[in-house]
């Protein structure tokens, strides 16, 4: 039997779940193009409600573990008889292109995928875009000067004069690590050196199992810090934190989830240590050591580099707090990994580039990573949303 759930995300953190509270729902190509959502929703906790369906607030559908929908409430009507309902009209985030007035001049010759990726990366600071859904198509025949134009409505017109179709669609947007040579490498900074508390949080993907492979974190022979790992018997991960004195902790804890992805999120606050599996806590135990013993060597993600133990798989996703995440903030997380929370955020691999040798990072601290021998991929319509593919390409394709 197929599920389908409705919900709406508030903006700094919070999930409704309004599929019991659903009255109507009808998805479709409406005005100009754009993919619609629209929905009758019964409020029957309007202190609480109202707040996640104000415009700009977003609404996914999942049918069964996939997302079908993913936008922005643009719209919303409330009415009251005999009870309180609210009519609401969501676009894809193709509407925030709406707000973006550009100006721009383009040579004859400029092909049509590259003005799309062009503007398509005006939003990527609002919402994680990834491009690889952008072909070429055809090349301007005379030079195009914009101004006082919205970044959508060059888009639109793009599309139209080329005969391609431009959506916008809820993506997975991943490395994938062959098991071989593939890692990533970040650089080591002083964000990146954690004394008290530290939380990692992952999206894997897991293909095989090589024992002791790192999946992320600071992991050398005789020199560890704090990181998940792949341990010696199948089925058995760790978290591992050192300290000079007490030496290295490991929490050890059962995965057995196979080409299937899993947010893993592993907390370290004052010498308690905690991992998550999907929102739920799964292991806990108190370690000899209070603080940990700094490291200054790069953070690595994919790859145990001193023993050659690479990880066979996929992530999608990389952050890193120096402070311990909340339950709270570890569920909503898990609900809605584009908005993490902000505070004490040092690294925040989103991996929705698409192309190229770096990776980088959203925490404002810098620290980007650089690739090596993994290869960019994407879902669409996933179980989790990390980021929107920008597609452009022809109705027709012979």
């Amino acid at each position: 039997m197929t599920s389908l759930r409705v919900l709406l995300f508030r903006r700094g953190s919070g999930c409704w779940d309004a599929t019991s509270r659903c009255l109507k729902l009808k998805h479709g190509f409406r005005a100009r193009d754009l993919e619609q959502l629209e929905l009758r929703l019964v409020l029957d906790d309007p202190s609480t409600q109202l707040d996640y369906v104000k415009a700009g607030n977003r609404v996914q559908v999942k049918l069964d573990d996939r997302t079908i929908f993913d936008g922005v409430i643009h719209e919303r009507k409330i009415s009251q008889s005999d009870r309180l309902e609210c009519e609401v009209a969501a676009y894809t985030s193709l509407i925030r292109y709406e707000r973006y007035i550009v100006y721009r001049f383009y040579q004859a010759g400029t092909r049509a995928g590259e003005i799309i990726r062009d503007l398509g990366k005006l939003i990527d600071g609002e919402i994680p875009v990834n491009l690889s859904g952008v072909e070429d198509g055809d090349s301007l025949l005379s030079p195009w000067r914009i101004e006082n134009e919205t970044a959508l409505k060059v888009m639109r017109s793009v599309a139209r004069g080329t005969s391609c179709w431009l959506r916008m669609k809820p993506c997975l947007s991943y490395l994938s690590f062959d098991g071989v040579d593939d890692y990533v490498e970040v650089p080591d900074s002083p964000s990146l050196r954690p004394t008290t508390e530290v939380t990692i949080v992952v999206w894997l993907n897991l293909r095989g199992w090589t024992s002791y492979a790192t999946i992320v974190g600071k992991h050398y022979f005789k020199q560890d810090y704090y990181a998940l790992t792949l341990r010696g018997a199948e089925g058995s991960m760790g978290f591992l934190t050192y300290e000079s004195s007490t030496g290295t902790d490991v929490l050890h804890f059962t995965y057995n989830y196979y080409n299937q992805w899993k947010q893993i999120a592993a907390v370290f606050d004052d010498g308690v240590k905690q991992v998550y599996i999907d929102g739920d806590k799964i292991a806990e135990k108190t370690a000899p050591h209070t603080t940990l013993t700094p490291v200054d060597a790069p953070l690595v993600v994919g790859a145990f580099l001193d023993h050659a133990k690479y990880l066979n798989g996929t992530v999608s996703q990389v952050l890193v707090y120096n402070r311990a995440l909340t339950d709270i903030e570890i569920q909503c997380l898990y609900q809605n990994p584009l908005a993490p929370p902000t505070d004490s955020l040092v690294l925040w691999l989103r991996f929705n580039e698409g192309s190229g040798s770096v990776v980088y990072d959203w925490s404002g601290n810098e620290n980007h990573g650089t690739i090596y021998g993994a290869e960019w991929g994407y879902e669409v319509y996933p179980k989790y949303v990390n980021s929107m593919l920008l597609e452009f390409r022809p109705k027709v394709t012979t």
